[in-house]
């Protein structure tokens, strides 16, 4: 195994044109930064997006709550006013009654 690993090594040093990769290095060097530089922006629109994700759905819970509050508020509104039109009628065939009375009397 330890020759193998020799051999490797031994054409790595004799066959790879180490000039020219010196001279590629930079170049290497800028696409390894743009590419960490895209992976770290992809990153971060992602978790813009969840953080959006997340406000819209606590904006959501918020919402549905307040529209569950105004719809017993108006529940609890139309049964009083159907309250007071029922009473505010019966004031009124009292009314009509008493004067009917008191003018036959």
């Amino acid at each position: 195994m330890g020759i193998g690993l020799l051999g490797v090594i031994k054409t790595a040093a004799m066959h790879i044109p180490w000039a020219k990769v010196a001279q590629n290095t930079p170049l290497l060097v800028d696409m390894i930064g743009k590419a960490k530089a895209q992976i770290k922006q992809h990153d971060a629109s992602q978790r813009n997006l969840e953080d959006q994700l997340k406000s819209l759905n606590d904006e959501n819970a918020k919402l549905a709550a307040t529209v569950l509050q105004m719809s017993n508020t108006v529940q609890l509104l139309t049964s009083r006013i159907s309250f007071l039109t029922k009473l505010t009628a019966i004031s009124l065939l009292l009314a009509i009654s008493s004067v009917v009375l008191w003018m036959l009397n």
